[in-house]
């Protein structure tokens, strides 16, 4: 396969262009465009719970803690996220590939028609965000509502759009909702993934949008 990139290309930048085009030669579509490359692990030893973010506040004190469920429960972070049979299995809310565009289009689908495509009516919508639980998540500590298969917004540790909002977050700092009361889809994925320390990235973007 040879890769051809078309458009301008800043000068100086002209290396940048050749290593991502040489990225999908040795590499093929899928694996090249879903390369995950992995912030190292932080050391939080020396952090106190006044130094961060008050969402993550919680997450600091299971992660520092041995006997913790957080520390029990993660073999998703054991697996290899650039592994093409990774990429190529079925793990249910564990190994979606796709672009930001794509993923905000699948949420346009949800509550309005997005390119003739309508995947949920409007009555299916409103149960599916019905709240059904809320409160502290038993492995992270952190506030947690839940709808029917989606998150519903907790602020601030889960922002989503307004009231009417609904999503999820993915590994390494990703991002998706829809707003029905601003008839809006959002989506932020990202090729370096921070875990296990406190990343604003997606909730910096949504503070953005007002």
């Amino acid at each position: 396969m040879s890769i051809t990139i078309n458009g301008t290309v800043a000068p100086g930048y002209e290396p940048v262009a050749d290593a991502f085009a040489a990225n999908f030669d040795k590499h093929g579509d899928i694996e090249a465009a879903s390369k995950l490359v992995e912030a190292p692990p932080p050391d939080l030893r020396g952090l106190t719970p006044d130094q961060l973010p008050e969402q993550f506040r919680s997450l600091l004190e299971v992660a520092l803690d041995p006997n913790s469920l957080f520390n029990g429960t993660d073999t998703v972070g054991q697996l290899d996220y650039n592994s093409p049979r990774l990429h190529r299995a079925e793990l249910p809310a564990s190994n979606g590939i796709g672009t930001a565009r794509s993923l905000a289009r699948m949420y346009a689908a949800l509550i309005g028609e997005a390119d003739g495509v309508r995947l949920l009516n409007d009555d299916t919508v409103t149960a599916a965000i019905q709240q059904q639980t809320h409160g502290l998540d038993r492995v992270t500590r952190l506030p947690m509502r839940w709808g029917t298969g989606y998150q519903l917004p907790t602020p601030p540790y889960l922002p989503c759009g307004g009231p009417a909002s609904f999503g999820h977050p993915g590994r390494g700092g990703s991002l998706a909702f829809a707003d029905l009361s601003q008839n809006l889809a959002f989506a932020y994925v990202m090729n370096y993934g921070i875990n296990g320390s406190p990343d604003t990235r997606a909730t910096d973007l949504v503070a953005a949008l007002g």
